[in-house]
C-alpha cells in the first residue's frame, strides 16, 4: 500500500481486498485486509480475527455510532448480515449490493441493499425508496 507523500507499507496479499478504516478510535485510517479464503481480517496494529467466508462481502461500518468501523460480513445467497459484536438478521439477497451508510442522521450506520434489477433501495427499518436503473453505480457518500 502507497499513500503518496505520506507512508508506503507491505500488508497482506494479492488476493486480500483492502479495507481501510478507524478501528481503532484514533481518528485517522488505518490500514485492514479481508482474505476471503479463510475470513480473516487483519487490521494493522490492531486485531487479526476470523469472520465470515470466501462467500461473503465486508461490509465494515460504524453500526454502533461509536466512531469505530466495526467487522462485518453480508452474505448474499442467504441475505445474512453478521456484524461481529452486534447483531445477525437477514435482509436482501443474491444480486443485491450491500451499501452500510448513515442514512437518517442517527450517527449510526443503518444495513441498506441497492437492487439495480428494478431500481430498489431499502435500509432496513426506515425505508424502501426506487430510483436509478440497472448497470447504475449507487453513491451513498
Amino acid at each position: 500500500m502507497a499513500v503518496h507523500g505520506v507512508t508506503r507499507l507491505y500488508f497482506g496479499y494479492s488476493y486480500d481486498q483492502p479495507l481501510p478504516g478507524d478501528y481503532n478510535g484514533d481518528g485517522t485510517e488505518g490500514v485492514g485486509i479481508f482474505r476471503p479464503s479463510s475470513g480473516l481480517w487483519a487490521i494493522r496494529g490492531v486485531s487479526r480475527i476470523y469472520f465470515g467466508g470466501s462467500t461473503d462481502t465486508p461490509v465494515p461500518s460504524d453500526y454502533d455510532g461509536d466512531d469505530l468501523r466495526e467487522i462485518g460480513i453480508y452474505r448474499p445467497s442467504s441475505g445474512l448480515w453478521a456484524i461481529k459484536g452486534i447483531t445477525r438478521t437477514y435482509f436482501g439477497t443474491t444480486n443485491n449490493q450491500p451499501l452500510p451508510c448513515n442514512y437518517d442522521g442517527s450517527n449510526t450506520n443503518s444495513i441498506g441493499i441497492f437492487r439495480d434489477s428494478n431500481e430498489l433501495w431499502a435500509v432496513r427499518g426506515i425505508t424502501r425508496l426506487y430510483c436509478g436503473g440497472t448497470g447504475d453505480i449507487p453513491v451513498i457518500r
